[in-house]
């Protein structure tokens, strides 16, 4: 397999959902991270389940619009609320997309934050040739 990524911005999407994972969960619980390829979607998945507080439902699709934060969280979380939306932003510009589950899939509590990207797409920086 092989494709072509902005390393720097894919790894600032991981490291921010991996903060954020950590952040809101409790002490001595688990992050899990999956990583997949689809060869017949030719699809590359990570995601990143955390054992934190989750999110309210009806907050879920507002957590990725700037200076939002769940209701669970705001007090207590010393963001800005920008990281989610610059990281789906990031995503999307490498043709992808991005998406949040809470409770986690199986689970009941903690978030799965999970992103896809295309394996076949070249994602070329303005300051690359």
């Amino acid at each position: 397999m092989m494709a072509y990524y902005d390393k720097k911005l894919i790894t600032q999407v991981v490291i921010n959902i991996l903060a954020n994972a950590i952040k809101f969960s409790p002490a001595n619980s688990q992050v899990d991270i999956l990583i997949s390829h689809n060869d017949s979607s030719g699809t590359l998945t990570m995601q990143i389940i955390d054992e934190g507080v989750g999110i309210p439902k009806d907050e879920l699709d507002e957590v990725f619009d700037s200076f939002v934060q769940s209701s669970k969280t705001r007090s207590n979380s010393g963001g800005t609320g920008l990281g989610l939306p610059i990281s789906k932003e990031i995503i999307e510009l490498h043709r992808g997309a991005m998406w949040v589950e809470s409770p986690a899939q199986g689970r009941s509590q903690g978030s799965s934050f999970t992103f896809q990207i295309p394996v076949q797409h070249i994602f070329k920086n303005a300051n690359q040739p």
